[in-house]
């Protein structure tokens, strides 16, 4: 047996999990009625409208997300509306299911530069008002974007 290693970044357990689906209302809808989660709600979200760049360039699609919980776990649902979106690649890859793990980190540029430089490519970062946020490819092992928050967006 191989002697374990500290991990070179010790995330925290998920703060939630955002999941892409195609109709934003039937998949509240079935969440909802066949496992109790939610409520959710449900904003519009115009990547223009806060500093953020997708795959190296400014954000500039549009998407729905619903906001809800499974007992402590916070629940995402995301809905590509036009252009190009991290949900909108998801959806067209991969059609629906789990995207992204989220963790909220008191040191973010510390864990965000650790990850990178251990291979993690971001793919989608940005500031909102809150603070800081990077999504993080994780497709070399996995296959499940990270989220790395700044900040708690969900109280």
């Amino acid at each position: 047996m191989t002697e374990r290693q500290e991990p070179r970044v010790k995330l925290p357990a998920p703060s939630h999990m955002g999941i892409v689906v195609k109709d934003l209302d039937q998949a509240i809808h079935y969440y909802d009625t066949f496992f109790g989660w939610g409520p959710f709600q449900v904003r519009e979200v115009d990547m223009k409208r806060f500093p953020n760049f997708f795959r190296g360039k400014p954000g500039t699609g549009r998407f729905k997300v619903a906001i809800g919980r499974c007992g402590s776990m916070v629940i995402e649902l995301f809905q590509a509306m036009e252009g190009e979106t991290p949900y909108a690649e998801f959806s067209g890859a991969k059609g629906e299911g789990i995207h992204h793990l989220g963790f909220q980190l008191e040191d973010f540029d510390i864990a965000l530069a650790a990850l990178t430089e251990g291979g993690m490519e971001s793919i989608f970062h940005g500031k909102s008002p809150q603070g800081s946020f990077a999504y993080l490819n994780t497709d070399k092992v996995g296959g499940v974007v990270f989220e790395l928050l700044s900040y708690s967006p969900f109280g």
